[in-house]
C-alpha cells in the first residue's frame, strides 16, 4: 500500500511539473522591481509536492511568488558573472536584508506544517542567513508570524554559489500574515546577498515519519552506528549531524569530533517517537553509553517547562556527576572514567518534548571539547525523578 501511494504521489508530481512548464508567467522586469510574479493561467499545485521560483532575468515561478516591492525587501535583478539573480544590499541604517515570498493557495490546501526550504545563494561577505515563516500562534513563540526556521547558516564569504536547507518546526500555517501578505522571508545579516532559486517542499508530518508508534512500551532505544529508523522509537537526528558511524574496537558507534573546526563545544541531537510521547512523558530517565577522552565534560539539554517558563534547551547534569562551572555560569559534568565505555544517567522532569529543538529534536547532548563516542541512548518513562543531585565543584 505504501509503495502504491508513493507511486501515485510521484506520478501526480510529474504531471503537475509538466503542466507547470506549459503555463506562461508574467515576470517582473529588471526596471520594475515592484511587480511580483503572477500566474497567467490556473494550475493545481495541490497535486504537487513542491513549488519553486527561478529569480533574476526572465523570472519564472511555479507556485511560488517573490514580492519585491516592500520597503524592507526592495530587491533588484542583477547578473553576477553571467548568472541572473535577485539582489539586495544594506543601505542607510538597516542591519538586515529581507526577501519575501508567497505560496500559491492551492499548494496550501493540504497540510504544510512540515516543509523544507532550499535556497541557492551567493554571499560574498561574512554574515548569517535564515528563514522566518508564518507559524501557528503559541504562548511559547514570541512572534509566530516570523517564526525562526530550524537553523541559521553562517556565511563564510565566498564568490561561489551555494545551497542552504532549512526546515519548519512542524507548526507552519502560511496564512499570508507577513509584510506584503507574504508567507515567509529569507533574511540575512550581511552587506549583500544574491539569490537565484528558492524551492519549498512538503515533508511528512512527525507521525508519518515513524512506522511504529511505540505507545505500548515503557522504553525506547537507539543503537548508534547501526540505527534502524523504521524500527526504533528513538532516533539520532542525522540532518545537520556531525557524528559519523564508526567501529571502535569492533563496537559500532557514532563519533562526534569537531575539534579541528576550532569549536569549543558541539551537540548530538535525538528525537522521540510521537506515539511514545502521546501517553505522556513529563518525567523520564535518559541513559547514554559513551566513551570520551580525559577532561571531557557534557550536559543534556531538553525541551521542558521551568515553572511557568518554557525552555527549549533546559540544562541537566547526570546523577552523581562532578560539576565543572565555566565563567559564564554554565555547569557541565566531568566524565569520571575516561577511555572506557561508561553510562551517564539523566533524570528529566517537566518535559515537553515537542520537537522544538534544532531539526525537530527533543533533546541533545552537548559536549566540550567537542569529541565523544556514543553507542546507545535509552529513554525510559518515570513516575517521578529521584532526588539525586550532581556533586558540587
Amino acid at each position: 500500500m505504501n509503495r502504491l501511494l508513493a507511486k501515485t504521489r510521484v506520478a501526480a508530481t510529474l504531471t503537475t511539473l509538466l503542466l507547470c512548464q506549459t503555463l506562461p508567467y508574467v515576470s517582473a522586469a529588471a526596471d520594475e522591481p515592484g511587480a511580483a510574479q503572477k500566474l497567467a493561467g490556473p494550475a493545481d499545485y495541490g497535486l504537487s509536492n513542491s513549488v519553486s521560483i527561478a529569480l533574476g532575468g526572465n523570472e519564472q515561478g511555479y507556485g511560488l511568488k517573490h514580492i519585491s516591492n516592500l520597503k524592507d525587501g526592495l530587491t533588484t535583478v542583477e547578473t553576477i558573472d553571467g548568472v541572473a539573480a535577485r539582489s539586495l544590499r544594506l543601505d542607510g541604517t538597516r542591519t538586515t536584508l529581507n526577501f519575501y515570498f508567497q505560496i500559491e493557495p492551492g499548494f496550501k490546501e493540504k497540510d504544510l506544517g512540515n516543509v523544507r526550504f532550499e535556497i541557492e545563494y551567493l554571499a560574498p561577505q561574512l554574515g548569517t542567513l535564515g528563514i522566518h515563516y508564518d507559524a501557528m500562534d503559541s504562548d511559547t513563540v514570541k512572534n509566530a508570524r516570523y517564526r525562526e526556521a530550524s537553523v541559521q547558516i553562517t556565511l563564510q564569504g565566498s564568490r561561489d554559489w551555494k545551497k542552504a536547507t532549512f526546515h519548519t518546526r512542524g507548526d507552519a500555517i502560511f496564512s499570508n500574515r507577513q509584510n506584503g501578505r507574504a508567507d515567509f522571508r529569507i533574511w540575512a545579516k550581511t552587506p549583500v546577498l544574491h539569490i537565484r532559486q528558492v524551492t519549498v517542499t512538503r515533508e511528512a508530518s512527525l507521525d508519518e515519519k515513524w512506522n511504529n508508534q511505540f505507545s505500548g512500551t515503557n522504553q525506547v532505544t537507539v543503537l548508534l552506528g547501526q540505527e534502524k529508523p523504521d524500527e526504533e522509537g528513538l532516533r539520532y537526528v542525522t540532518q545537520g549531524g556531525h557524528a559519523t558511524p564508526e567501529l571502535l574496537g569492533g563496537v559500532p558507534c557514532r563519533h562526534l569530533d569537531r575539534t579541528r573546526e576550532g569549536r569549543m563545544f558541539a551537540s548530538i541531537y535525538f528525537a522521540i517517537s510521537p506515539g511514545f510521547k502521546r501517553q505522556g512523558l513529563k518525567n523520564a530517565r535518559v541513559d547514554i553509553e559513551y566513551l570520551a577522552k580525559p577532561e571531557t565534560a557534557f550536559r543534556l539539554q531538553y525541551d521542558a517547562m521551568e515553572g511557568d517558563t518554557r525552555r527549549l534547551y533546559k540544562p541537566l547534569l547526570p546523577a552523581g556527576a562532578k560539576v565543572m562551572r565555566f565563567g559564564t555560569g554554565a555547569d557541565y559534568a566531568t566524565i569520571p572514567n575516561p577511555g572506557v565505555w561508561s553510562t551517564a544517567t539523566f533524570h528529566l522532569t517537566n518535559g515537553v518534548f515537542a520537537n522544538s529543538q534544532r531539526d525537530g529534536a527533543d533533546f541533545r547532548l552537548e559536549v566540550l571539547p567537542p569529541e565523544i563516542y556514543l553507542r546507545r541512548v535509552t529513554v525510559t518513562r518515570e513516575d517521578a525523578a529521584p532526588a539525586i543531585r550532581p556533586t558540587s565543584p
